[in-house]
C-alpha cells in the first residue's frame, strides 16, 4: 500500500470517530437526565427560617381537664362542654351524694321516652300525700304527660313525679330509671323512688354529665321549660291554666340554658345546669352546697377568666 492510500484512510478513521462522537451527543441531548435524589436535609435547607416553626417536642398536649378554682366550697362540682363532651375542670367527680330532687330530670326522660305526651294521669292520693312541693294540684285533678313534666321541672313537684310513676305497674318506673342509667354507662348511680325524697337516690359528677348530654342531644324541651321564670298547666277536666313561678333563681339570667336544682338535709343544695359561653353550652354541676348559686357564679367567672385566675 503506498503512502497516498494510507493517509486516506487515516483521514477516513478519524472522520467515523467525530460523526460517532457528534451522534453520541445528539442522542444524549435528546434522552433526559436522571433526576437527583433529594434528601429531607435539602428540603429544610430551601425552607426561610422565619422564626415561626414549632417542633413536635414544643406543640403542648391538648388537656381535657383543667384546675378547678380552689376557693369553692361544695362536696363535688364539674363544668363540661355539651358539645364535644369534654371535662373543663371538676372537683371529685366520682364521689357518690344524695342528689335530691336532680332525680326529677331522669323521671322526664323516662316519661318522655315511655309515655305519651298527651296522656293523662289522675292525681291520687298517694300522690298528693308526697311530701314536698305539689304545684298546687289536688286529688282527681287530671293533667298531661307534659303538664305534670313541667311541673316537675319548673317547681320541682313531688306529686307530678310520683303520679307520672303511676302510671305504670308498680315499681317499672323506677326499673327503668334505673335501666337508662345503666345504659348511659351511670355506673354509681342509683334511683329508689322518682322524686328525689329518699337519700338513696344517689349518683356522682361524672355520671351525672353522662344524663346531661344525653338530655341535651335527645330531649332539648326538658332545657326550654326549665330555662323560662315561668311555666304554665292545665287541668284537665276545668281547663283551667295556671302559671308556675320556676323555682331556679338562675332562669331569670340570659345566658342560662336550662337545668335543675335538688335539696335536701342530707344532700344540702345540689344543681345541674347549663349556661351559654360564646355560643357553647356549658354544664354547671354542683353538688353539696350551702348556695348553690355563690359557688355556680365562681365557676362561671373562672371559665370566662379563661381558667387562669388560680
Amino acid at each position: 500500500m503506498n503512502k497516498r492510500n494510507v493517509r486516506k484512510g487515516a483521514f477516513f478513521a478519524i472522520f467515523l470517530i467525530l460523526a460517532g462522537a457528534g451522534i453520541h451527543f445528539a442522542i444524549a441531548s435528546l434522552v433526559p437526565e436522571k433526576p437527583r435524589e433529594i434528601s429531607l436535609a435539602d428540603i429544610s435547607s430551601s425552607i426561610p427560617d422565619t422564626g415561626s416553626f414549632i417542633a413536635p417536642s414544643e406543640i403542648p398536649e391538648k388537656r381535657s381537664e383543667m384546675s378547678a378554682p380552689k376557693d369553692l366550697a361544695v362536696e363535688s362540682s364539674m363544668a363540661f362542654d355539651l358539645s364535644t363532651g369534654s371535662e373543663i375542670f371538676s372537683v371529685d367527680k366520682n364521689k357518690r351524694w344524695p342528689i335530691a330532687s336532680i332525680t326529677k330530670m331522669m323521671t322526664s326522660v323516662i316519661a318522655l321516652e315511655n309515655l305519651k305526651d298527651d296522656a293523662e294521669a289522675t292525681m291520687s292520693e298517694n300522690a298528693i300525700a308526697t311530701e314536698g312541693s305539689s304545684g298546687g294540684m289536688i286529688k282527681g285533678d287530671k293533667y298531661t304527660v307534659h303538664d305534670l313534666i313541667t311541673a316537675m321541672m319548673v317547681v320541682s313537684s313531688n306529686d307530678a313525679a310520683v303520679a307520672i310513676s303511676e302510671m305504670m305497674p308498680e315499681g317499672e318506673f323506677i326499673k327503668k330509671m334505673n335501666e337508662k342509667a345503666k345504659a348511659l354507662g351511670m355506673a354509681n348511680t342509683n334511683y329508689v323512688e322518682p322524686t328525689g325524697l329518699s337519700s338513696m337516690n344517689q349518683s356522682t359528677m361524672e355520671d351525672m354529665s353522662k344524663l346531661m348530654i344525653y338530655a341535651w342531644v335527645n330531649h332539648q324541651e326538658l332545657f326550654v321549660i326549665s330555662s323560662k321564670t315561668k311555666g304554665y298547666i292545665k287541668e284537665v277536666s276545668a281547663k283551667k291554666k295556671r302559671e308556675l313561678t320556676n323555682i331556679d333563681v338562675l332562669s331569670s339570667r340570659s345566658n342560662f340554658l336550662g337545668g335543675k336544682t335538688g335539696f335536701t338535709e342530707e344532700a344540702r343544695q345540689n344543681l345541674i345546669s347549663v349556661f351559654s359561653f360564646d355560643k357553647r353550652p356549658v354544664g354547671i354541676m354542683i353538688f353539696g352546697a350551702e348556695d348553690r348559686v355563690v359557688e355556680a357564679d365562681k365557676m362561671i367567672k373562672f371559665i370566662k377568666d379563661g381558667n387562669r385566675s388560680n
